[in-house]
């Protein structure tokens, strides 16, 4: 593993945590009418103070005095993890490594909630590059706050398919932070970053992680907005477009999975109605089989009802889809609009007819700047103010 968690580094994130546990420990103690002197006088409280002037000892790098007061701290309370950790911590300081192991050791038998014991343990991990231990300490430091200390192994498991997989046996068991993990994809300072963390959670949906679109939909939306389109688009279509979609260019050109009771994903069908246009997505009549879009328009004036982002690669393509209608002028009862970001999309593409009901328009996509495209359906005006009409099965293909 690339990344290294020294003890120089993990000691001083590790002692603030360490700090509120203390303080938290003696404001207990005193709002239970113990003055704060008297806890010397009681062994197992004796042991909060000691722990409090220990950690203060560490902070200020006095590591023999640190390691005198743990002394006394684990002497009046051998059972607190805490107490070794601080022993560990102050031998640590003093390059004392093997005294050191033997103070982590009971610490990290007496439970996972201390972070100056996950810490140590992470670092051991990263030195003998245990990918599955690293993991845990990780999982383990998520679970306790500690994220900022997480982050170097986390991204050293992000960077290699050996920790990929020993980070997704942790997020398939649905820890507590994997929600929050999610979310953080769209808010990561670099592409190497952002892809790690999209093919780590990629690999952990393949292990059985449960994933909440809703929070995948935010993740990829602040990653459309930072300009990280292919990663946004991996993300979505890993994590939660149906396997049966998730080799279409259009990610549910079926209409199957338009979101009703959260805001939509990028990639998903945004439906845009408005006063003088109903539209909702509905099972096809039969023989039909599948859903569609329908819409019912009084405007006089071609409108626009759903849209969505598609993230195809530079070429050129025909975007076909069925269609029925009542009471239309002649021509198709849509038409679509396509453009790149920050470009005023063209007057709405030509429509020809393919037989069959089906209809057809050719679309391209240069090779710069248009690495994320905006799809507009758009319904035509009815004959006669008042006519239904349905568009269902879009598909593009590459054209040949």
């Amino acid at each position: 593993m690339t990344v290294r968690f020294s003890p120089a580094v993990a000691i001083p994130l590790a002692l603030l945590a360490a700090a509120a546990c203390v303080l938290s420990a003696a404001d207990r103690s005193i709002k239970a009418g113990l003055p704060f002197p008297a806890l010397l006088s009681r062994p197992s409280l004796g042991a909060v103070a000691a722990r409090r002037d220990s950690l203060a000892a560490l902070q200020a790098a006095d590591f023999p005095r640190a390691e005198a007061l743990a002394r006394v701290a684990v002497a009046r309370d051998p059972g607190q993890q805490q107490s070794a950790a601080l022993l560990g911590a102050a031998r640590l300081g003093r390059h004392a490594t093997d005294a050191a192991l033997q103070a982590f050791l009971v610490a990290g038998a007496l439970g996972w909630r201390d972070p100056i014991t996950q810490l140590y343990w992470l670092d051991y991990a990263q030195t003998v590059g245990d990918f599955d231990m690293v993991a845990q300490r990780v999982d383990a430091l998520r679970r306790t706050q500690n994220n900022a200390a997480a982050v170097p192994a986390l991204e050293a498991l992000e960077s290699s398919n050996e920790g990929r997989a020993s980070l997704a046996k942790r997020l398939a068991l649905d820890p507590p932070w994997r929600d929050q993990y999610i979310l953080e994809s769209g808010t990561l300072s670099s592409d190497q970053a952002v892809n790690g963390r999209v093919a780590s959670l990629q690999r952990a949906k393949m292990a059985g992680m449960p994933a909440d679109c809703g929070i995948v939909a935010g993740a990829a939306r602040l990653l459309v907005n930072g300009k990280r389109h292919a990663a946004a688009a991996t993300l979505w279509r890993s994590l939660c477009v149906p396997s049966a979609s998730a080799t279409s260019a259009l990610m549910d050109g079926g209409f199957r999975d338009v979101p009703t009771n959260r805001e939509a994903s990028p990639f998903e069908w945004t439906l845009m109605a408005s006063g003088a246009i109903e539209a909702h997505v509905d099972s096809l009549p039969a023989p039909l089989a599948g859903k569609g879009l329908f819409a019912r328009s009084t405007s006089s004036v071609r409108e626009p009802i759903a849209r969505k982002w598609l993230a195809l690669a530079p070429g050129h393509y025909i975007l076909s889809w069925s269609a029925s209608a009542e009471n239309r002028a002649a021509g198709g009862p849509f038409s679509v609009s396509f453009s790149c970001p920050d470009v005023p999309a063209r007057s709405p593409l030509e429509s020809v007819p393919i037989g069959r009901g089906r209809y057809a328009s050719s679309i391209s996509v240069p090779a710069t700047a248009c690495s994320i495209q905006l799809l507009k359906i758009l319904v035509e005006p009815s004959s006669n103010g008042s006519g239904a009409a349905s568009i269902s099965d879009l598909r593009i293909a590459s054209k040949p």
